[in-house]
């Protein structure tokens, strides 16, 4: 019985690693139709993994490289990696609340959890920009200008797949995806007006 229970947990974990690479490949040919299923299926634990992975890489590296809170070594990589790599995913879950807030607002039906699996996934393009930015501010064997460029790529693409992202997860036209996406961007651009308008005001009076 437990050689049967032993190839069945096997089997059911190449099912999983194959649908890792499957959704992979798909967000990367065929973005629009890929978050349609990842929202869909809501695939949690593969869009951890792939969220998780840079950050955490991030975080090591700037740990043993003596950027970390603790100076260098390998308790200042531990650290690192723990802050950016849940810290990075709780910024995930952030944008994720404010999409699906501003998604609501423009009469969207998408669930946090169809908003936030999708955005996960979003993370695959800055795999590259991550990599090649490390390479450059560590060992500095590329110039800044194509480490720039391919942060600016990285960028572009992943604002595709947010687009995706809410177009899918609240059933939007285009016109409506892109509102709900610049929403928050709009929202703390105004914020930030009204605080620093405030500030003067009050510096004002107080003079």
């Amino acid at each position: 019985m437990s050689g049967v229970f032993g190839k069945k947990e096997l089997k059911k974990t190449h099912v999983e690693h194959k649908n890792v690479f499957k959704n992979i490949k798909e967000v990367i040919l065929r973005p629009e139709w890929a978050m349609s299923d990842i929202s869909i299926d809501q695939p949690m634990v593969s869009g951890l993994f792939l969220a998780l992975i840079p950050f955490l890489f991030l975080g090591v590296t700037l740990g043993f490289a003596g950027n970390g809170i603790l100076g260098g070594g390998v308790l200042s990589a531990i650290v690192s990696s723990i802050i950016i790599g849940f810290g990075g995913l709780f910024l995930l879950a952030c944008l994720s609340f404010s999409l699906l807030l501003f998604g609501r607002i423009y009469d969207g039906s998408g669930t946090f959890k169809e908003m936030f699996t999708p955005i996960l996934f979003t993370s695959i393009p800055f795999y590259a920009a991550l990599f090649i930015c490390l390479e450059y501010f560590l060992r500095g064997s590329i110039s800044m200008g194509v480490a720039v460029l391919i942060l600016l790529l990285s960028t572009v693409w992943t604002l595709r797949l947010m687009y995706f992202a809410v177009k899918t997860s609240h059933r939007f036209t285009g016109f409506q995806s892109v509102l709900t996406l610049f929403s928050p961007v709009l929202f703390i651009a105004l914020g930030t007006m009204v605080v620093f308008f405030a500030s003067i005001i009050v510096s004002l009076a107080l003079l």
